[in-house]
């Protein structure tokens, strides 16, 4: 893609190049001093950025994937090409479906699908009056691979010495529920060769990771015991409750431990209960109750869907309670695993109307400054469509990963490493690949759409 390059670095040729919008910091001009030669011109500049016409996922499809370039601009063409980047040839040809104007941005909106597109390879998108995409590969590891990288930075940041801030608890607490999640619901998803150092060990890498999270967070009691950061201790004891319920089957030894470590700032939640929010101590209850049965921890979930009058989908942590008491083998109350189950399935048809709504089939800004709330959605769509296999869902959500991974209005890649135009190019934009709640919300996305028993099932 060197003469893309080239294209966007030549002034004469930003038409040329495809870029559908230019930003330009302004830079100052530093001239020598008037009067003498003896000082040479001193000149600072900022070359524009050129954001693509032709938006694409940077990470690429699978061979049998839904294959959707989007293109924006002023005026469209009427055909793409596929090139194969390698040799240069043109793979595939075809016609452009004009979907309307964006009523923000006053641009022509159209999709390129090409999806009969099938052979391994590196690829990317030529047109007229657009330029071309950045590159993109179809490879039916892709996912896979994904799921590898994630995984080797969220081992990194749980081993990461240098970063012991009060901070860290609680990002690695939200990341450790969610890895468990996603885990739980699909352990197909995950295997033993993900690269980290633990690979090869006989145990799913997902769960040496949450171990040495573990680990972390077993260190830190004490901590958490004096803090009066309620949301963190709340996410603490459901954390290591949670991998309790899971750590069982590896050491059942030490998966008691974590229980007691999780009873303990239960009590210390309790001590406090005046002072928080009553969804942090119902998640924790929730957890709790699902890996011992304490009657103690049931009566709490009662009394607090008894005096709840709003929906439990306006808090992520009555969320995540009211999956974990749907999915518990211990005995429950029907009635409110009804309640739950409604309330949950309504949200998700309302986070998929949003989606479809959207020309970038996904429910964001030309800000790009929300996307920990389009993770969060994908969380409760991807829960849903573990009960239910809805395949629309299943489609909003791999819109999401594309959305995430460049096919956005800002031609970004959001993960770390992937793709040829990252986050970092643009002020103000930031990786989701945090060591915590994005990141981990991230992997679960990864895990719905890589599940190899759901594929075959369906």
């Amino acid at each position: 893609m060197k003469q893309k390059i080239i294209l966007c670095l030549i002034g004469i040729a930003v038409l040329l190049a495809g870029c559908a919008t230019e930003e330009t910091k302004s830079a100052p001009m530093i001239p020598g001093a008037a009067g003498g030669m003896e000082k040479e011109p001193v000149i600072e500049y900022t070359l524009p950025d050129c954001t693509p016409g032709i938006l694409i996922d940077q990470a690429g499809y699978r061979t049998e994937d839904k294959k959707v370039a989007i293109f924006r601009g002023k005026t469209l063409p009427a055909a793409f090409y596929v090139y194969n980047e390698k040799t240069g040839e043109t793979v595939y040809e075809g016609g452009l479906e004009v979907k309307g104007e964006d009523g923000t941005t006053g641009e022509q909106i159209g999709y390129a699908t090409f999806t009969e597109l099938q052979t391994p390879g590196e690829y990317y998108i030529k047109s007229d009056i657009l330029g071309y995409s950045y590159s993109f590969s179809i490879d039916d590891k892709a996912y896979e691979k994904l799921i590898a990288q994630n995984l080797q930075s969220l081992s990194s940041a749980a081993q990461d010495e240098a970063d012991l801030s009060g901070e860290k608890i609680g990002k690695t607490s939200k990341a450790v529920v969610n890895m468990l999640l996603a885990y739980e619901m699909h352990k197909a998803a995950f295997d033993d060769a993900a690269g980290i150092a633990e690979s090869g060990n006989g145990i799913p890498d997902i769960v040496d990771v949450l171990l040495s999270q573990i680990l972390f967070l077993d260190g830190k009691k004490e901590e958490v015991l004096s803090s009066t950061d309620w949301e963190t201790a709340a996410y603490y004891a459901s954390a290591l409750a949670k991998f309790s319920y899971t750590y069982k089957e590896y050491d059942n030894v030490y998966a008691t431990t974590c229980l007691q470590l999780a009873d303990a700032v239960w009590k210390y939640l309790e001590e406090n209960a005046d002072k928080m929010d009553e969804e942090l101590r119902f998640m924790a209850a929730t957890e709790l109750y699902r890996a011992s049965g304490g009657g103690k921890y049931h009566r709490y979930i009662e009394e607090f869907c008894q005096n709840r009058t709003g929906k439990i989908t306006s808090d992520r942590e009555a969320v995540y309670g009211a999956v974990t008491y749907i999915a518990t083998k211990q005995r429950v109350d029907v009635d409110i695993c009804t309640r739950f189950m409604k309330e949950i399935m309504n949200e998700a048809e309302e986070i998929a109307e949003h989606s479809k709504n959207s020309f970038y089939q996904v429910d964001t800004t030309v800000r790009q400054d929300n996307n920990e709330e389009i993770l969060w959605d994908m969380v409760v769509l991807t829960v849903v469509d573990y009960v239910i296999a809805n395949h629309e869902y299943a489609m909003i959500i791999e819109n999401h990963l594309h959305y995430l991974l460049g096919r956005n209005f800002l031609s970004l890649s959001y993960m770390d490493g992937v793709g040829e135009r990252e986050y970092s190019v643009k002020e103000g934009q930031q990786s989701v690949m945090d060591g915590g709640f994005q990141e981990s919300a991230l992997l679960f996305m990864l895990s719905e759409i890589n599940d190899v028993e759901k594929q075959e099932e369906e």
